[in-house]
């Protein structure tokens, strides 16, 4: 058997994916693509086990089986002698549909963005933030959002509307859901690795609240890789710096040549504020 690594496939799953013991199979764009209890697998917001992904159940609003002409992005090697993907890493939507634009009616189900209603999804195997963020990554009142803010609205068109997993809003004055100056609140909105051969590069992006700190000074973020069962490895720090204008700070760090394997997630901690709130995100490779 021959297993020829960098192997991938990004494409619609054809058919409804077949459990067997420990072993996923599924057809992604023609290829057949093969899981199991050590393939990471996760959709934007959360890790599945191997029964979720074969689970037959429709999303709401569509009538396919489970992940059936849904999207799938695979990692892994190439087994030449069974002509199969074994995946390292599996990546599954529904569907992959945006809507940007003006903002009407907000509420804690959702918004109408450029006409089409883009509701808040509750299925499990895709969760979704459980109210609309302002461009920081923070909750956001939705009564206080200014009427045309541009809005991007991320989930899966059903025929109908826009199942939301994510609702993110351009409104730096709206009102948080959460008072700031009392506990002061992170984000992480990106992480990136590429790996290298033995090392990684890990780029992450997010922000912070500023109303708690006098002067909004820069906020110390101590970042660590998060791996199974929370082992936590710390990787290095980075500085925000204040939007300008606004009660936020942003940080964008780059982190080169870290060892080992890239991690699953990544934890951010604001070192600086008492509270030392937390943020985790999964990596995207």
């Amino acid at each position: 058997m021959a297993m020829i690594p960098d192997a991938n496939v990004e494409g619609p799953i054809v058919q409804l994916p077949s459990l067997n013991g420990n072993q996923l199979t599924l057809m992604v764009a023609g290829v057949t693509v093969v899981a199991d209890l050590n393939t990471i697998i996760r959709t934007p917001t959360r890790r599945l086990n191997l029964a979720e992904v074969a689970d037959p159940t429709p999303f709401p609003g569509r009538t396919d089986p489970g992940f059936v002409n849904g999207i799938a992005l695979a990692d892994g090697s190439y087994d030449t002698t069974n002509g199969v993907l074994r995946a390292d890493r599996l990546f599954l939507e529904p569907g992959e549909h945006v809507l940007v634009g003006p903002i009407a009616n907000p509420t804690a189900a959702g918004a109408i963005v450029n006409g089409v209603n883009a509701e808040i999804t509750n299925d499990p195997r895709i969760p979704a933030d459980l109210i609309i963020l302002n461009e920081f990554g923070f909750p956001i009142q939705p009564s206080s959002i200014p009427a045309d803010s541009i809005t991007a609205a991320e989930g899966y068109y059903d025929g109908n509307m826009l199942r939301a997993f994510a609702i993110t809003v351009d409104a730096p004055d709206a009102i948080l859901t959460i008072n700031p100056i009392i506990q002061p609140q992170i984000s992480l909105m990106r992480a990136r690795a590429v790996d290298k051969d033995g090392t990684y590069r890990l780029d992450i992006r997010g922000a912070v609240t500023l109303h708690h700190s006098p002067g909004f000074q820069p906020q110390e973020i101590d970042v660590y890789r998060l791996d199974d069962n929370n082992v936590s490895t710390f990787l290095g720090r980075a500085r925000s710096r204040r939007a300008p204008g606004t009660s936020f700070g942003k940080y964008d760090q780059e982190f080169r040549d870290l060892p080992g394997e890239p991690p699953i997630r990544i934890r951010v901690i604001n070192a600086s504020a008492a509270n030392q709130p937390s943020a985790d995100h999964y990596v995207d490779l």
